[in-house]
């Protein structure tokens, strides 16, 4: 799996989450994942953030070389899937 966890004050609460990847890095402060049923399949996926914060149902993100680098970037949704490859998210106060 080579799953890397790195950060400070991270919060994973969930039902039924899957984490499944190679090498995938999540690195933040304060981040929080908070969800039913959320999948992350990917390879390489990377997560660099300062409080960024996942909340939702039945989201998915599926992909290979995904990125997601922000600050105070918010993900809010119900059943929103993210499928794609080598996407890259970069933003600053995204909503």
């Amino acid at each position: 799996m080579n799953d890397v966890y790195e950060g400070g004050n991270d919060t994973w609460e969930g039902v039924n989450d899957v984490y499944e990847g190679g090498n995938d890095t999540w690195e933040g402060v304060n981040d929080t994942w908070e969800g039913v049923n959320d999948t992350w399949e990917g390879v390489n996926d990377t997560w660099e953030g300062v409080n960024d914060t996942w909340e939702g149902v039945n989201d998915t993100w599926e992909g290979v070389n995904d990125t997601w680098e922000g600050v105070n970037d918010t993900c809010e949704g119900v059943n929103d899937i993210y499928g794609g490859v080598n996407d890259v998210y970069e933003g600053v106060n995204d909503i």
